[in-house]
């Protein structure tokens, strides 16, 4: 069993010789956490989120997905492990504007092969989860900026990936909303789900474990 789902050893990072995000960055995290990554803005929560699933380079140190450096992987064995075992809801929810909410969340399954049949099934049972079923045949623009987000979560848990990564997932919800992602997320975590927020959220801040750090260290 391995000791730890994903860990950061000595992590430098820096945007340009005037710009260091993280100096020596370390942070372990065991199989079934959940774990808030609390610091203030531009301090590299975003940034650590990226590193870990391959969408972010660093200058020096190492990341371990599952056991795997990810500095000795290729590009296609990194969206592999991205595509097998994370998902993903980024602040900005990244939802293909053409496309409808229904086929938004569709697409991990159109990219794994995933049968027609049992792929339609899955996210309508999200769909319904979420309480987004009524938006199915809408467009991105047709929603607002919560609902966005509500998307954005169906479509990373949708095919029920061991690991969740979550920037900022309550900044555009109202505390209703706000509350169904938060009790969406604590029952993936209870299923054993290791889970990874990015957040200035206080209420989250409480909630778990938390990992918190300021620009100076």
């Amino acid at each position: 069993m391995l000791p730890y789902v994903l860990e950061l050893q000595n992590v430098n990072k820096s945007f340009s010789k005037q710009k260091l995000v993280l100096r020596n960055f370390n942070l372990q995290i065991e199989k079934g956490e959940m774990v808030c990554l609390f610091a203030p803005n531009g301090a590299g929560k975003t940034t650590i989120l990226l590193m870990c699933i391959g969408l972010e380079t660093f200058d020096s140190g190492e990341i371990l997905l599952e056991g795997k450096h990810l500095s000795q992987m290729s590009a296609a064995e990194k969206g592999l492990l991205r595509n097998q075992k994370i998902g993903v809801v980024f602040q900005k929810t990244q939802l293909i504007s053409y496309l409808t909410v229904f086929d938004n969340i569709m697409l991990p399954f159109y990219i794994r092969g995933t049968p027609a049949k049992e792929a339609r099934k899955q996210v309508e049972e999200v769909l319904t989860h979420v309480g987004i079923k009524h938006m199915a045949s809408k467009k991105p623009f047709q929603l607002s900026g919560g609902e966005q987000q509500l998307v954005g979560v169906a479509r990373a848990i949708v095919y029920q990936p061991t690991i969740l990564l979550v920037d900022e997932p309550t900044t555009y919800l109202d505390q209703e909303n706000k509350q169904l992602v938060w009790s969406m997320l604590e029952s993936l975590h209870s299923s054993g789900k290791t889970i990874i927020v990015a957040s200035h959220d206080q209420e989250i801040r409480n909630k778990c474990r938390c990992i918190t750090w300021n620009l100076q260290n």
